[in-house]
Order: C-alpha cells, then sequence, then structure tokens
C-alpha cells in the first residue's frame, strides 16, 4: 500500500497483489520469518473491524502457477 515503506524489491502488480514467494526473498527470509508465519499475521489482520461490521483488508488467493498471492 505504501511505497516508501515496501522492502526494497518487492513489487505489487497492478491488481494489488504480492506474491508469497517474492515477500519471502525481499524481506521474510532476512527477518527470519516463515511463509506460514506470514500467512498466518495476513489471516489475523484480514479483517478491519467497524462500528457496523468488518471490511475485508487482504485476501490470499493462487496464482496460474500455483503460487500464493496476497491481495
Amino acid at each position: 500500500r505504501y511505497v516508501a515503506k515496501r522492502p526494497d524489491g518487492l513489487r505489487v502488480d497492478r491488481d494489488g497483489c504480492m506474491r508469497l514467494d517474492d515477500i519471502m526473498h525481499f524481506w521474510g527470509d532476512r527477518a527470519g520469518l516463515r511463509e506460514t508465519d506470514i500467512l498466518h499475521a495476513v489471516r489475523r489482520h484480514m479483517f478491519r473491524e467497524h462500528e457496523h461490521g468488518g471490511s475485508l483488508r487482504f485476501a490470499i488467493d493462487g496464482d496460474r502457477d500455483g503460487g500464493i498471492v496476497i491481495r
């Protein structure tokens, strides 16, 4: 979302998606994280709570190459 806060090299595509492989390569591995750590964090913060319910902040999906994508 915030380009200035992204790790160098991490790209977001035109649909707002990042590949989990890229997140690990450009940030997760150096931070000592596993893919499951990233996925648990995404799930934990997936919804934004509102007074009248919530809204989706993140989604976990697959791409046509079989990779995991976070949108």
